[in-house]
């Protein structure tokens, strides 16, 4: 099974990020199941588990229309396990690790997110 990941940017291609003062960038990503729609409508659940410093590192996903998008917000690189849950009562196991590259910081594509 396929995984994709990518940097989530605004309408307008800015990379999102969160930061804290005195605390790293925190950019926006994305992950999801990169499989054709015949392998999607076989998937009842994907669970991500991010690295174990996130607050909730386990993330279940149902949501098929996205194709099972799970978004979270991190500074790091870091190793993702995968289970997949399937319509008939199998799962399968996966894992990947998250590289994602930045654009160059040219002070007007990255644009703050509001810390919550």
């Amino acid at each position: 099974m396929n995984f994709a990941y990518r940097v989530v940017t605004d309408p307008a291609g800015r990379v999102e990020y969160k930061h804290r003062p005195g605390g790293r960038k925190h950019f926006h990503l994305a992950v999801s199941v990169d499989e054709p729609a015949k392998t999607i409508d076989h998937i009842r659940l994907v669970e991500y588990r991010l690295h174990e410093t996130f607050r909730e590192p386990i993330r279940h996903n149902d949501d098929r229309a996205s194709q099972f998008t799970e978004h979270f917000f991190t500074w790091g690189k870091f190793m993702i396990f995968v289970t997949v849950l399937f319509i008939d009562g199998s799962r399968e196991q996966f894992s990947f690790f998250l590289d994602y590259s930045l654009p160059p910081d040219l002070g007007l594509n990255y644009i703050q997110l509001p810390v919550e």
